[in-house]
């Protein structure tokens, strides 16, 4: 696995950059409420299937450290779709035998159609749970993962777009005040 190394100027901005939150989940609150997105679900369905052909992009070149941030985004997308709906996130307790990346792909994309027609929010709370079991099968710390993706969230500058009702990132923010997440840093010591 390689990972990309950045310059010492962009490693001063990003240690500069960041707020250090108590939980990932005050973090992704800060998030929402700065942008006002406190209620707004939006299409997440959309976004997560987009992000599904990130993650299946980035699992086919090997490159770990991408795939969990993309694997990230999706619980992102997930957790902000159960604030919206005032659902809790973590009601779920299952295991997965044999995790594979392909496994989980398949059964998110079946927990979507199974959204479309039932319109049940315990699917981003099925699509959260099988991401955690997979970053953590694949030896992430899926907290850690988060509040990396949380501070790299919160970097962002940007604005809703009425027409699609989506937070769009501004193309003019200087890349370093964006915070570069550290996956690399989140792995399970075993």
């Amino acid at each position: 696995m390689k990972l990309k190394k950045t310059s010492h100027l962009n490693n001063k901005v990003n240690n500069m950059a960041h707020v250090n939150y108590l939980t990932y989940q005050d973090g992704l609150f800060k998030f929402r409420k700065d942008r006002g997105l406190e209620n707004e679900l939006g299409d997440v369905v959309t976004n997560i299937l987009e992000e599904i052909v990130e993650v299946r992009k980035e699992h086919r070149v090997h490159n770990t450290i991408k795939l969990i941030g993309e694997l990230t985004d999706i619980c992102v997308y997930c957790e902000n779709a159960l604030a919206a709906l005032n659902e809790p996130v973590d009601a779920l307790d299952f295991i997965i035998d044999n995790i594979t990346v392909d496994r989980v792909l398949i059964d998110i994309t079946m927990d979507i159609a199974r959204y479309d027609r039932d319109q049940s929010p315990h699917i981003f709370r099925h699509i959260h749970r099988k991401i955690k079991l997979l970053i953590e099968s694949i030896g992430f710390d899926f907290n850690k993962c988060m509040m990396e993706t949380v501070k790299k969230i919160n970097s962002r500058k940007g604005v809703i777009n009425n027409k699609t009702g989506k937070w769009e990132k501004s193309k003019t923010q200087d890349p370093y005040e964006l915070y570069s997440p550290k996956y690399s840093i989140c792995t399970i010591i075993k």
